[in-house]
């Protein structure tokens, strides 16, 4: 088709241009002349043209319209003008319109087929560690009130039996004493309260818990000699331990200290330069124990009660009368002094406590049952058959126990009803 046309451009501008020499023209009269050059002269390459790109439109997409080319001058009607031969090459083509491309819709490009994986084996799975469960948030706690102290219940805590009366110390630190009263022995200050109480002779003492004055020792009762029975001020004790007639107590270095009577057997002259982990007194002798659990005596010893066996090491001792016993490493027990009082010495025996008395003493098994030997006076030897006792207590002729309920047995002498103990022990006063 673009061929054609081609050709078809090419004639006509042949036909419009003039292809062979021009023949003379002839003249024509003026005036047919002059009104053929006012006439307006066809313009055949413009004609052409809009066919050829009338052609071209239908053939090729629409594109920008190109500029019309300015039509050929025409010559100025000054007489017969003889036109210019043509170029005897081709005249030159009208310039291809360019062709506007048309929007074409994007076309979705196709997922590229994915080749099949080649199948592998599996890697080794291993079991996942469990993943720790997150805690919940923790609610901040609302502040409790801080709970009152279960009350302890009111009761004996500690038995001490002294040569002719027997005191109770209670669980709130109260003391209470039965027995002889001849001294004001019984007589204990309501307005303190004691760690620690020690019946003697005519007398007892105690160390108080209460206020500043804790750890000072106080006695009452009878006078051995006129203002000694008070102990030395600015005394501190962590155990006391009252004779017949004399007290002693350790301090809080371990060192002991000795007040009231100091007769000519010098029971309260301690050693100088010793220090003990125990101290006991006797009618008129005291023993010390020391931290390497050899004992050492001082006073009285008129029946030996004052020489401990040499080379035994002992947990604790205790001094009666005249006599004084000590407890081993092993359980066993050694006594020394009257020979009464080694009366039916057990051999075979372990003890967790002992307590020696006037010429007996008493010792407690793991169970809770005792074992006494010695000289029996007043049946100071026959503690009650029911004998679940946490702790025993040894006075000159009688005992006392005291069982895991506060209950408190006593037995042997009691005609100062020092072996009888109150009914009415395990209430408070008030009640």
């Amino acid at each position: 088709m673009l061929p054609g046309l081609l050709c078809l451009v090419l004639l006509l501008a042949a036909i419009g241009c003039g292809g062979a020499e021009p023949a003379t023209a002839t003249p024509e009269p003026t005036a047919t002349r002059a009104a053929a050059a006012a006439a307006p002269t066809p313009d055949i390459a413009a004609t052409v043209a809009a066919a050829v790109t009338a052609a071209l439109a239908e053939q090729v997409p629409a594109s920008p319209p190109t500029a019309t080319p300015e039509p050929t001058a025409e010559a100025e009607p000054d007489g017969t003008a003889t036109p210019e031969p043509a170029a005897e090459s081709s005249p030159e083509p009208t310039p291809r319109p360019t062709a506007t491309p048309r929007p074409r819709p994007t076309a979705t490009p196709r997922p590229a087929p994915t080749a099949a994986p080649t199948p592998t084996a599996p890697p080794p799975t291993s079991t996942p560690a469990p993943e720790p469960t997150p805690l919940p948030p923790t609610a901040t706690p609302e502040p409790t009130a801080t709970p009152e102290p279960t009350p302890v219940p009111y009761q004996v805590v500690a038995i001490n039996a002294g040569f002719d009366h027997t005191c109770a110390r209670f669980s709130d630190d109260s003391v209470r004493c039965w027995g002889s009263n001849v001294g004001g022995q019984l007589d204990a200050s309501e307005l303190f309260t004691y760690a620690a109480v020690s019946p003697g002779g005519a007398f007892t003492c105690g160390i108080r818990s209460d206020g500043a004055r804790a750890g000072a020792p106080s006695c009452w009762g009878a006078n051995v000699i006129p203002g000694r029975l008070q102990p030395p001020r600015g005394l501190e004790l962590q155990s006391i331990s009252s004779g017949y007639d004399h007290v002693c107590g350790l301090q809080l270095d371990n060192t002991a200290v000795c007040w009231n009577s100091n007769n000519t057997h010098r029971q309260s002259d301690v050693p100088k330069g010793e220090t003990f982990t125990a101290i006991t007194s006797g009618a008129e002798h005291t023993c010390g124990l020391r931290a390497d659990g050899s004992v050492i005596c001082w006073g009285r010893n008129n029946r030996g009660q004052s020489n401990p066996p040499a080379g035994e090491r002992f947990t604790a001792i205790s001094s009666g009368r005249a006599l004084t016993c000590g407890l081993r490493e092993d359980g066993g027990v050694s006594c020394w002094g009257s020979a009464l009082g080694l009366n039916g010495l057990p051999t075979d025996e372990q003890f967790v406590a002992l307590a020696a008395g006037g010429e007996f003493a008493c010792g407690l098994r793991a169970d809770g049952s005792l074992l006494c030997w010695g000289r029996s006076a007043e049946r100071e030897l026959e503690p009650p058959v029911v004998q679940n006792f946490v702790a025993v207590s040894a006075g000159d002729r009688h005992a006392c126990g005291l069982r895991a309920n506060g209950e408190v047995a006593c037995w042997g002498e009691n005609y100062l009803g020092q072996a009888t103990a109150p009914w009415d022990l395990g209430k408070k006063p008030e009640q």
